[in-house]
């Protein structure tokens, strides 16, 4: 019997008896005792999302750094895929947002949120970074790639960094790491 409940690590011990993790490149893991197929609902839309709160408390819609896949799995739902090692470990794709897992320790080392929730201050997919800027105030950087039309506004807590990347002037995405090393951003 698999159990999905924030004790005893089972989810996590049914991913690793299944995944072989030193296995190099993408992997997809398509085992129902790990994924929901029919997991399609939004995680994130009924949610107002203020970002200065979500690098404050390094959480979003109750998701937060350092959580074990069970825990995840536990609030989520199974994901509706999983890869076994994709953007530097395992990661859970729901319909809005991705998580990624420390493959050394099954906790929570990213949030991807690709598909934008309401924000609070009158944020949108189309406000532009100097917008950003002006509502969750000046970034300890801002990583300019004019060649390539991107900016990264990058904010941290102790809890975590905070990154939000446009492209072509547009929101691309929302990323939410473990807090940087002392000394420097984290790296996308």
């Amino acid at each position: 019997l698999f159990c999905c409940t924030g004790r005893g690590g089972d989810f996590y011990r049914q991913f690793l008896s299944l995944v072989d993790t030193n296995q190099p490149g993408a992997l997809p893991v398509a085992s129902p005792a790990l994924i929901d197929t029919n997991n399609t609902a939004p995680k994130l839309t009924n949610t107002l999302v203020n970002l200065s709160n979500v690098c404050v408390r390094g959480e979003i819609a109750g998701v937060r750094i350092g959580m074990g896949m069970e825990e995840v799995a536990a609030l989520w739902g199974k994901p509706r895929s999983l890869w076994g090692r994709c953007f530097g470990g395992p990661r859970f794709c729901y319909e809005d947002a991705s998580v990624i897992f420390d493959p050394s320790s099954n906790s929570v080392m990213r949030v991807i949120i690709h598909k934008l929730p309401p924000l609070d201050g009158g944020l949108s997919a189309s406000s532009s970074a100097e917008q950003f800027a002006a509502v969750l105030g000046k970034p300890v950087a801002r990583q300019e790639r004019p060649r390539f039309d991107l900016i990264d506004l990058i904010y941290q807590s102790p809890l975590c960094t905070l990154r939000v990347d446009f492209d072509s002037g547009r929101l691309n995405y929302i990323q939410i790491d473990r807090p940087a090393p002392r000394g420097g951003a984290t790296k996308k």
